[in-house]
């Protein structure tokens, strides 16, 4: 009886070697493999996260740049209108009360306002306002074409905070607006539409602030958009040193 059971004895602990022998092949091939893999994918998914970082940093510096340049032009162009003779009659003649005057400016205003808007697409509304906030000029930019506002279409803007917070600044300096809705006649414009306004007061010969020189900007706009499609109004002839 004993020397039949002991073949059957020797198979069972061969079976029992050779899985002592495969578990110990797992744990020094396949676990130490298996370990490799994990800490392989971290380093390769830092890599990753520190490659995309490193690109998105560099896309917002550009973007930064374009946008910086693109205000250090528009405020350029915007004192530029401020310091213009034009500007300087209109509010003159809006003080006064001189209606002649006062049309002859408006015209010449609309053609500067008209040819801005025309080279910048990003542009919603370029404004000129009274020293009490109400629009004397304005002109707005519709798809690709420029639309002059009649006389009875033009608003009372006084109790707008724009208003009142560019009126606070010094002449030769730049007010810009947080994002906000478009307002055309008290109420949200429909489609909404958002808007951040740029806008710099104009010095007046007598007391206090000839008016104020606003641009709606369409805040939408891609930074690849900003540069203007033409040759800009102060191309030829920049104003002095400003605090913006």
């Amino acid at each position: 009886m004993i020397e039949t059971d002991r073949p059957a004895h020797v198979a069972l602990r061969r079976r029992g070697l050779a899985r002592r022998i495969y578990a110990a092949f797992l744990l020094a091939a396949v676990i130490p493999t298996a370990v490799a893999g994990v800490i392989g994918v971290f380093y390769s998914l830092n890599a990753l996260r520190t490659e995309t970082l490193r690109n998105l940093t560099q896309e917002v510096g550009i973007r930064a740049q374009g946008v910086g340049r693109f205000f250090d032009q528009l405020s350029s162009e915007m004192l530029y209108l401020a310091d213009n003779q034009t500007v300087s009659d209109l509010a003159e003649a809006v003080r006064r009360g001189g209606l002649d005057k006062v049309d002859v400016a408006t015209k010449r205003l609309e053609r500067d306002f008209s040819a801005l808007a025309s080279v910048y697409p990003h542009i919603y509304q370029i404004r000129f306002l009274d020293s009490r906030g109400r629009e004397v000029v304005r002109v707005d930019r519709r798809n690709a074409d420029t639309y002059i506002v009649p006389k009875g279409e033009l608003q009372d803007k006084s109790d707008r905070y724009y208003v009142r917070d560019a009126l606070k600044l010094s002449a030769g300096q730049i007010y810009v607006s947080p994002l906000d809705l478009n307002v055309e006649f008290g109420r949200v414009e429909k489609p909404e539409r958002p808007v951040i306004r740029v806008a710099t007061p104009i010095a007046s010969s007598g007391k206090g602030y000839g008016g104020l020189l606003i641009v709606n900007l369409h805040a939408d706009t891609r930074a690849s958009r900003l540069a203007p499609t033409s040759p800009t109004l102060c191309c030829l002839q920049q104003p002095g040193a400003r605090t913006i």
